[in-house]
């Protein structure tokens, strides 16, 4: 039997078994006794008679195709056939895929016969079958078992189709769920850059911001001084033209000193021309400097504002 080949004890061979003397004295561990044995008749039919094939192997043995021949009295005995197919082989039957698993098989076409003959084709270490062959007293019986035999197969083969379906439509969601989330992956890290750059832009405007207000109150200093000197310079022009005036009508004063007070006039002149020129010239840059400073605060006004968008 099949039993005696199960692999229990670990052994690659499955031959292996658990059991001791006294267990088999005690009555214990009845299932290995069994294996035991049905393993020793394995080996004593094996070393009487090289030639029993499979009947002396105890391993696990069974058929995977095979090809039915049956007798009618007309005919005599003739290979079953495909009824669907032009060819005129025999048709080989799907068996067993392990020693275990009992394996159903519905015949294409109805079949009237008084003998059958099982031919295996294929098989695992030795031919070893064992079949039970339902049979009815009519074809028509037969063939209304073999209608709903095939009405359970095709039911089977929907189920498998929708099955597959179903299958390959949810790995196709699973493959679109992961294109969406690697998409708002890649915008969310894409946002998160061009916010970075933004806020770095930001930073760079705030920077520039605060170096032109510093040159902007550099700048007002300087024109700050320039006025105060040109108010000064102003204020020493009139005492000079009040003392020249002075010494005019008191008639005392030389020419050497009226020629000093006018050189010094004129230098004074000089002076507040080019300060006044410099105060001009500092006004324009204030007022240029001015509106860049505008300018850069309305940048980063719109800065701060895509930033918290």
């Amino acid at each position: 039997t099949n039993g005696a080949g199960e692999n229990k004890g670990g052994s690659p061979s499955g031959l292996a078994v658990q059991i001791t003397s006294a267990d088999m004295l005690g009555g214990k561990k009845c299932e290995e006794t069994n294996r035991l044995v049905q393993m020793l008749a394995y080996l004593c039919i094996g070393l009487s008679d090289k030639k029993m094939g499979g009947l002396a192997d105890a391993a696990p043995q069974w058929v995977t195709n095979w090809t039915l021949e049956y007798f009618t009295k007309e005919q005599g005995w003739q290979w079953y056939k495909d009824p669907h197919a032009e060819g005129g082989e025999a048709l080989v039957m799907i068996g067993n895929e392990d020693a275990h698993t009992t394996k159903y098989v519905t015949l294409p076409g109805p079949l009237v016969a008084s003998r059958l003959r099982l031919h295996p084709v294929k098989w695992h270490r030795f031919p070893a079958f064992r079949c039970e062959v339902h049979l009815t007293r009519s074809a028509e019986r037969a063939a209304a078992l073999i209608d709903r035999s095939l009405s359970s197969t095709r039911l089977k083969d929907s189920v498998r189709v929708a099955t597959d379906a179903v299958t390959k439509l949810q790995g196709s969601l699973e493959e679109k769920q992961k294109a969406h989330s690697k998409k708002e992956a890649d915008l969310k890290e894409q946002a998160a850059q061009e916010i970075g750059d933004l806020e770095r832009r930001l930073e760079e405007a705030l920077a520039r911001a605060e170096e032109f207000e510093a040159r902007a109150m550099a700048s007002e200093a300087r024109a700050a001084t320039a006025e105060g000197a040109l108010l000064h310079a102003r204020a020493d022009n009139e005492r000079l033209g009040a003392a020249v005036k002075r010494w005019e009508a008191d008639g005392s004063t030389s020419e050497e000193a009226q020629a000093a007070a006018e050189t010094r006039a004129v230098e004074k002149e000089k002076e507040r021309l080019q300060l006044q020129a410099s105060v001009a010239d500092l006004s324009e840059q204030l007022m240029v400097m001015t509106d860049e400073r505008d300018v850069l605060r309305a940048h980063e006004e719109q800065l701060e504002e895509k930033v918290s968008a």
